[in-house]
C-alpha cells in the first residue's frame, strides 16, 4: 500500500478510537472492530459494484475519494454511498440495539460504520490503482473527506438513538427517514463542492468555506462526543447509583469517587457500575429485567471483593 494510504489510514483508525473512548465502559473494544469491519464490508462491496457499473471516470473508486484524483464525480453518487452505509446501521440497530439506548450511543455508532467505509474505500483504491494524491494540499482534503464518512452516518445514529417521550413506530420511521436524507444530501453537497476544486478550476470562497466546514465537522463531532459523553456518564450514575449506596452496593465515598473520575476506582468496576446504570434504567424504561440488574450487582460485588 502507498506511503500516502497508511497515513490516512492511520489517523482515520486513530480519530476512531478517540470517538470510541468516552463510551469504552459501555462497549469493549472488540465492539470498535465489529463496527469498523461492517463499515469497511459495505465499502468494499459498493466499491465491486461501482467499478462494474462505472468503470470510467475512476469509477471504482469510492466517490468521496475519486473527487480528489481530478475525476468527474456525480453528485447523487454521495446519496448511493449514504444509502449503503444506512443499511449497516439500520442492521446494527436491529441485531445490537444496545448501541443505540440513547443519541450519544447512535452517534459513536454510526460514525465508526462510516469509518470503517472510509478506511475499506483508501485501501483497497490504493491497492489496486495506487492513485492516491501526492500534492500535501489534496492529501489534507481527502483525510477530511475520510472523517467526513462518519459524520453522515452519525446524524442516522443519532435519529435511532434518540428517545424522547413519544416513542411510537411512525415517529421512530421518521426520524430514520431524516437521518438518512440528512446523511445523503450532506454527502451529495460534498461532492458537487469538491467538483470546484478539479485542476484548472478556481474554487469561490463560498465553495472553500463549505468543503472545510463538512471535511472537519468530524473534529467538531469528537469534541462533542468527548463533552457529551462526560456530562451523560455523570448523570447516569448520579441518577441510577445513588439508591445503591442504602443497598450496600457500594459505599458513599465510592458513589462520589465514581462520579468524580473513577480511576480510584479502578476500569473494570467503574465499567461494572455504568452497566449496572445501564440496566437499571432499561429497567424504568420497561427494556429491562431485574435479572439484568441483579447480576452486575453480584459483578460489582465480586469486583470490590478483589480490590
Amino acid at each position: 500500500m502507498p506511503a500516502p494510504a497508511w497515513i490516512l489510514n492511520l489517523c482515520v483508525l486513530v480519530y476512531a478510537f478517540l470517538l470510541w473512548w468516552p463510551v469504552r465502559h459501555e462497549h469493549r473494544l472488540p465492539a470498535l472492530w465489529a463496527l469498523l469491519a461492517a463499515g469497511g464490508a459495505v465499502g468494499a462491496i459498493q466499491r465491486a459494484l461501482l467499478g462494474i457499473l462505472f468503470p470510467e471516470s475512476a469509477g471504482s473508486w469510492p466517490p468521496f475519494a475519486a473527487a480528489w484524483v481530478g475525476a468527474p464525480v456525480a453528485a447523487w453518487r454521495g446519496g448511493v454511498e449514504e444509502l449503503s452505509k444506512a443499511v449497516v446501521v439500520l442492521a446494527i440497530r436491529a441485531r445490537a440495539g444496545r448501541w443505540f439506548e440513547d443519541a450519544l450511543h447512535g452517534v459513536v455508532a454510526g460514525s465508526l460504520v462510516g469509518l470503517g467505509y472510509a478506511l475499506a474505500g483508501v485501501g483497497l483504491a490504493a491497492f489496486r490503482d495506487a492513485m492516491l494524491p501526492d500534492d500535501p494540499g489534496r492529501l489534507v482534503h481527502l483525510l477530511g473527506g475520510c472523517l467526513a464518512q462518519g459524520v453522515y452516518p452519525a446524524l442516522l445514529g443519532a435519529a435511532l438513538g434518540w428517545t424522547p417521550a413519544d416513542r411510537g413506530k411512525r415517529a421512530r420511521v421518521l426520524r430514520a427517514l431524516g437521518g438518512v436524507l440528512g446523511a445523503a444530501a450532506g454527502h451529495a453537497l460534498y461532492l458537487g463542492l469538491a467538483q470546484a476544486f478539479r485542476p484548472g478550476q478556481e474554487p469561490s470562497g463560498m465553495a472553500v468555506a463549505g468543503l472545510l466546514a463538512l471535511e472537519w465537522g468530524g473534529a467538531a463531532v469528537l469534541v462533542v462526543v468527548w463533552v457529551w459523553g462526560a456530562r451523560r456518564q455523570r448523570a447516569l450514575l448520579a441518577s441510577y447509583l445513588w439508591g445503591e449506596v442504602a443497598l450496600g452496593t457500594l459505599t458513599d465515598d465510592e458513589f462520589h469517587a465514581v462520579i468524580r473520575d473513577g480511576s480510584r476506582l479502578g476500569g473494570p468496576l467503574r465499567s461494572a457500575l455504568v452497566q449496572l446504570a445501564l440496566a437499571k434504567r432499561r429497567l424504568v424504561r420497561g427494556e429491562g429485567r431485574e435479572e439484568e440488574v441483579q447480576a452486575w450487582r453480584d459483578r460489582v460485588a465480586a469486583l470490590r471483593r478483589r480490590r
